[in-house]
Formats: C-alpha cells, sequence, structure tokens
C-alpha cells in the first residue's frame, strides 16, 4: 500500500524540467518516508469516530508568485514569504544594493515598512523567472535565499496580524475570509479557497490571490520550489529569540561567502537584533488561540491538511498534543 502511494506521488510530481524534477521528486520522497512516523493518518472509521470528514491534504507546489529581492553586485536574492522575515529580508537586501544611499536617508533594517520601503520596485521582481530574464542571467548566477518557519507558528503570526490586531477601525467580518477572529472558520475556508486555488488555470491564479491567501497559503507553493527547491539556501526562522539571532548569523554566513564587506555584515548583525514592530511573539492572544488549535482535533485536522508539505518539505514535526512549544512560553513580567 505504501509503495503504491509513493509511486502515485512520484507520478504527480513529474515535472516537466528534466533532471531538476527528479531531484524534487527524490526529496519528497524522503521526506513521505522520514515524516511518516510523526504524522497520523486515519482511516475513514477513524475519521468517523473522531467525529471528522476524511478529505485529502493540498498537493505539493501549487505555483503561485512570490516577490524576489536581489542585491546584484554580491549576485545575491532572497524569495520572500509573508510572515517569515519579510519585512527584514527586504530591508537588508536594500541595504545590501546601496549601503550608503540607505544609511544616507536615515533608513534602518529594522524600521523600514513595507509600504514606504526605501527601495520600492528598485531591486524587486515578481517571480525567479522575472529577475532572470530582466537581468539577462541564469539561476546558476545567482546565490538564492528562501526563510522558511514552522507551520502553526508562521499560521499564528499571519492570523493575529490580520485577523486580531489589524481591526481596528474596520468590521471585524470583513477580515480574514468573512471569519474575523474566528480560527476555526479561518481554517476552514482557507482549506477551501486554497484547494480552489489548485483548479485555476496557471496563468489566471494571480488574479484570484488576495493578502491572506499571501500570508496563509502553504509555503511550498511560493517561490517557485517546484522548479527551483534545491537551489536555495533554505534558512529556519522562529520568532523565539535564541533562534531568531542563529538564523540571523546564518545570513551573515551566506552574505560573507558571497563576499559582502565585513562592514556591512556588521551593520546588519547590529540592525537585526530586535523584533519587527508587528512582531506578536510575546501575546497572550497568541497563546489563546494556539491553545483553541492544538486542543481541538478537527482543528488538528485542518492544519495537516492544509500544510501537510510544509512539515514534510522543511522537516517539521507535528506533534502539538501532550507540550506547548518553547516559543509559545508566557513572556516574564516585566516593568516596562
Amino acid at each position: 500500500m505504501l509503495l503504491r502511494r509513493m509511486l502515485h506521488l512520484n507520478r504527480a510530481l513529474t515535472f516537466k524540467i528534466g533532471r531538476m524534477g527528479i531531484i524534487v521528486c527524490i526529496i519528497i520522497s524522503c521526506c513521505y518516508f522520514c515524516m511518516r512516523a510523526p504524522f497520523k493518518e486515519y482511516s475513514g472509521e477513524e475519521r468517523k469516530e473522531r467525529g471528522t470528514i476524511a478529505r485529502p491534504v493540498l498537493p505539493p507546489f501549487i505555483n503561485m508568485d512570490s516577490p524576489i529581492k536581489h542585491a546584484r553586485k554580491y549576485k545575491l536574492a532572497t524569495c520572500s514569504i509573508a510572515k517569515n522575515m519579510s519585512t527584514i529580508m527586504t530591508a537588508l537586501f536594500c541595504f545590501l544594493m546601496n549601503s550608503k544611499a540607505f544609511v544616507r536617508a536615515n533608513r534602518t533594517i529594522p524600521t523600514e515598512s513595507y509600504f514606504t520601503r526605501f527601495c520600492l520596485h528598485s531591486n524587486e521582481h515578481a517571480s525567479i523567472e522575472a529577475l532572470l530574464n530582466s537581468t539577462k542571467t541564469t539561476i546558476d548566477d545567482w546565490t538564492m535565499i528562501v526563510v522558511v518557519r514552522e507551520p502553526l507558528e508562521r499560521f499564528l503570526s499571519g492570523f493575529l496580524d490580520k485577523c486580531v490586531l489589524n481591526t481596528v477601525g474596520h468590521n471585524v467580518r470583513d477580515n480574514c475570509y468573512g471569519c474575523g477572529k474566528d480560527v476555526g472558520c479561518v481554517l476552514e475556508r482557507l482549506y477551501q479557497r486554497a484547494w480552489y486555488y489548485t483548479s485555476i488555470p496557471e496563468a489566471t491564479r494571480n488574479s484570484f490571490i488576495n493578502l491572506e491567501d499571501y500570508h496563509f497559503f502553504p509555503q511550498n507553493w511560493h517561490c517557485s520550489m517546484q522548479q527551483y527547491l534545491p537551489r536555495y539556501v533554505t534558512l529556519k526562522y522562529s520568532s523565539d529569540r535564541r533562534h531568531r539571532t542563529e538564523t540571523i548569523h546564518e545570513i551573515a554566513n551566506v552574505l560573507q561567502e558571497a563576499n559582502v564587506p565585513s562592514n556591512e555584515i556588521e551593520y546588519i548583525l547590529r540592525q537585526t537584533t530586535s523584533y519587527t514592530n508587528h512582531s506578536t511573539v510575546h501575546s497572550h492572544d497568541r497563546l489563546f488561540y494556539h491553545d483553541i488549535i492544538t486542543s481541538s482535533s478537527r482543528l488538528l485536522e485542518l492544519m495537516y491538511n492544509i500544510y501537510y508539505y510544509d512539515y514534510a518539505v522543511f522537516g517539521y514535526g507535528f506533534n502539538y498534543r501532550d507540550a506547548r512549544p518553547r516559543m509559545f512560553k508566557r513572556p516574564e513580567s516585566s516593568t516596562h
């Protein structure tokens, strides 16, 4: 049975890109075997007993455009995935593109915002293909960075940002697929909307995408991963301060290998030690919604069905039953 499923999976992932497609198939096959143990697969009878409806997981590598930022003089580029340090990475690459102009304009990496960013349109492309066409280069000319995040942590960050905190002056039911702050409703409609997205012809998909989709759709759908996953330097990000610092130092190592001057790397390290202004890591709301999801079999099943391949491809375990992850510990009391 397992062998038949694997053969079916590999047939489904046979991309028309020669050797790269074979590499991606091998990666997914390995992920399937490696991740099978922590994932509980339920039969139809088991789902009836648990009060859930049998439904398939979302397929992997459904392409959606994702912004690319580059520092051409260093042949470095990054693909931005919402809620994965995307604001910091956008500012960082703007600084790398023209560090003197960035500093001269009194810009700083942690205070850059999306709508007023210094490098708006100047080092940005809608996709890897657009970058390569515009610069008349090949993927071999670039070091590509992508930052990924544990799926539940990323979902909660997006949910709090778009569905809970960003509601001032709005009817909350206008947010988040018409669900407002109802996290169960958001997950249900996200699953339905994502499935519908997979049925849309690729040429017209971009007209369907909205802001919530960019924040909630699976990470493996971004950044042309179907074709370029093996070419990325993939870095794992977490809002936990220690893990965040480790990620920043991993980025610094990549910059060093690309011959970015040491004074620029030191500047970046100094500038990226604090959280962004909209970080929700130390939020009681975050703990509240985390507990709602992890205490509900139905909502955990939705998480599983939506993000199965994010867990598998990026090597995250699906273990929420017995312990709250360290990143969700309550903040220590502060006098500030």
